[in-house]
């Protein structure tokens, strides 16, 4: 086929129109590996001076990195693998620049997994000043985790923590925010979940608490956990079941470090913690439970526990009466399946005749802390468990949500729980031991 002359030109151009887009491909503004410091962790902190902050970095050595992982950790390779920074500024921008004129290269924040907040400014101040510029600058990811120290300030954990396993931090990271979402006992939350709710009509959102357990502080000696005697420990634990109450768990060696338990966040401020057990229990309430191991006190025998791999296994019924006068009522179910881990008595449960016996412990105790929790955020005026998203599929204009009045009508309102819970599988054996002498 013949190109006519005048199509000619039209043809030339085209071409070396493609020609240069090809030529004009490329990652202009690329910086060279070498050239980038990766900060990995971040955490702030009120500082001793007025009006000023304390904003620890986790600069990584990519150097002495492993890629292979899995090895056991010293403390002796944890700093080897990244260097701890800390500077006073009135801002989180303020502070980076400033953090600039000391390091050798250009600050990257790709690579950052979890911000951390200390206990002081989340209660005092609030969050809500330092998100905003992590939200709006683009080299911030919404996917950061976001913790919140329980007992103290974040730089303390930047300078205390020693992972059991893994040496490159952002591994730490992701797989402690993997066990806490498998057990149960705090819920992990990303900042585009942190800012999404913080902004959402008749909710408070929460983020996970992390604290240093005294007693491996203590042994914490040359930069090595050196466990210490078991008479020193008996003397040091706690009268406290773990994870009950906010005391930390009694435990010997391991990281210092622990996550457990949920900080209620309001209007960017802490004004509340609830313990692990609770957080289970708000776990389930906002249907974000899946699995984990509760333990339970025996139905017949004294000072003796059953523990039960409770499982959701339906999405709860929450059923509001939001239309009547006020207290208005609130109906909630949850759908639970389990399987026996252990039973410490050695009695017979296993039977259609004698299940009901741990059912109905079991049914009771998560009832009793339902109802206990939910009480002590009414008396907060703080809905956490987003129970208005029940209410938000019956009404027809958002205007007429917004002006619900939530809260207030949910500090008001009278609960009732109901657990429908049954026991499936009894384990690799169906009653306990049996010994000849006893039968």
């Amino acid at each position: 086929m013949k190109i006519k002359s005048s199509s000619l030109p039209k043809a030339i151009f085209l071409s070396l129109l493609l020609l240069l887009t090809l030529l004009n491909t490329g990652c202009w503004d690329r910086r060279e590996l070498e050239s980038l410091a990766f900060v990995l962790t971040l955490g702030i902190d009120q500082s001793a001076i007025d009006n000023q902050y304390d904003f620890t970095f986790r600069i990584a050595v990519p150097g002495n990195l492993d890629p292979r992982g899995g090895k056991g950790t010293s403390a002796e390779e944890m700093p080897d693998t990244s260097k701890v920074v800390t500077v006073t500024a009135r801002s989180l921008p303020e502070a980076i620049s400033l953090l600039r004129t000391s390091i050798e290269r250009s600050l990257d924040f790709r690579h950052l997994r979890v911000v951390i907040f200390g206990e002081e400014l989340a209660y005092k101040e609030g969050l809500l000043f330092h998100i905003d510029h992590l939200e709006r600058d683009p080299h911030f990811r919404r996917t950061i985790y976001v913790w919140i120290n329980k007992f103290g300030t974040a730089r303390d954990v930047f300078l205390i923590n020693m992972p059991v396993l893994e040496a490159f931090v952002t591994r730490y990271i992701e797989g402690t925010n993997e066990s806490i979402r498998e057990t149960g006992y705090a819920r992990p939350i990303i900042l585009h979940d942190l800012v999404a709710e913080t902004e959402e009509h008749h909710v408070d959102t929460v983020i996970p608490l992390i604290c240093i357990n005294p007693i491996i502080e203590e042994e914490k000696k040359d930069g090595k956990i050196v466990p210490m005697p078991t008479e020193k420990y008996r003397e040091s634990v706690k009268d406290i079941i773990g994870g009950e109450q906010m005391e930390h768990i009694n435990r010997s060696g391991g990281n210092p470090l622990e996550i457990i338990g949920l900080a209620v966040i309001q209007e960017g401020k802490m004004i509340e913690q609830i313990s692990g057990w609770e957080s289970r229990v708000y776990s389930l309430l906002r249907d974000s439970y899946r699995y984990g191991t509760w333990t339970f006190e025996d139905p017949e025998v004294e000072n003796k526990t059953f523990a039960v791999e409770l499982y959701r296994s339906r999405p709860p019924r929450v059923e509001i009466d939001w239309q009547k006068e006020d207290p208005v009522t609130i109906d909630i179910t949850f759908f639970l399946e389990g399987n026996v881990r252990d039973i410490q008595s050695l009695e017979k449960y296993i039977s259609p005749e004698t299940y009901p016996l741990l059912e109905g412990v079991v049914t009771k105790v998560i009832a009793e802390q339902t109802i206990e929790l939910i009480s002590k955020m009414q008396e907060l005026e703080t809905d956490p468990f987003y129970l208005a998203r029940f209410i938000r599929t019956q009404m027809l204009y958002k205007q007429e949500y917004i002006a619900l009045d939530w809260k207030k009508r949910f500090a008001q309102a009278e609960v009732n729980v109901t657990v429908d819970f049954n026991l499936r599988r009894p384990g690799l054996v169906i009653q306990p031991m049996v010994i000849p002498e006893q039968e």
